[in-house]
């Protein structure tokens, strides 16, 4: 029998929830393991540089988080209203999803500096998928404009879009080059944890109009308010 539409949300946001959280708890471990590692100075991908220890640990679960980004792309889709800024948050993501799968497909050469076809792809997947992955917020918040009872979470999405954006110049720039891996591991970590605020709000109301019988509600606009959803349509009794 096909998954109901709750149901399917419900699968694809609890797979957005997790990918975040293993990869954090991974990304510490691999780095407290590596001998002479920075966290302050070293990107993530240099975890999994080729002939590092563990780097195959570090880029499985860079492909998983990609797999992970592409299930909330997908929830996204199933989960909110059509409009022009959902179909660009949609592909935004899909594309930081992809990319970040790439990015454990070839893993960088040492010190992330491209000198080979592995590295170079590594390096095109990161310079493409991560503005990506920024201006997504940016999107769902002009999504959640003309519904009031997600005001909160478009306010939150557009902060977490313009601090991530700010940080940019700073993880660019040589200045500072020495502080790289944390402003890296800020701006990421601002990013999945928007992503995972979004996953949890999105399987909790899911999980409630599956339990509720809204599905007709749900499928036509899960991402509102349960209490607006059911006082237009109360439950079938």
């Amino acid at each position: 029998m096909a998954k109901s539409q709750p149901g399917r949300i419900l699968s694809l946001a609890f797979g957005s929830i997790v990918g975040p959280v293993l990869f954090t708890i991974v990304v510490f471990v691999l780095g407290s393991l590596k001998p002479g590692y920075s966290n302050t100075s070293q990107l993530m991908s240099e975890l999994g540089e080729v002939g590092t220890p563990n780097g195959v640990i570090m880029n499985l679960i860079t492909a998983i988080l990609g797999i992970s980004i592409l299930m909330f792309a997908f929830s996204l889709h199933y989960g909110l209203t059509k409009g022009r800024e959902l179909k660009g948050g949609f592909i935004l993501t899909m594309v930081a999803g992809i990319c970040m799968v790439l990015g454990g497909i070839f893993p960088c050469d040492p010190g992330c500096v491209p000198v080979s076809f592995n590295g170079t792809m590594h390096e095109i997947a990161s310079m493409i998928g991560f503005p990506a992955i920024i201006f997504a917020p940016f999107a769902l918040s002009q999504h959640l404009k003309s519904d009031r009872s997600w005001q909160n979470h478009r306010i939150y999405s557009l902060v977490t879009g313009v601090f991530t954006a700010i940080l940019v110049p700073l993880y660019l720039s040589e200045a500072i080059k020495l502080w790289n891996g944390a402003i890296q591991r800020v701006m990421l970590g601002i990013l999945l944890l928007w992503m995972e605020v979004t996953s949890i709000k999105l399987f909790r109301v899911s999980k409630a109009c599956a339990l509720k019988d809204q599905e007709r509600v749900c499928s036509q606009m899960v991402f509102k308010s349960l209490h607006a959803t059911t006082e237009k349509y109360p439950p079938n009794r």
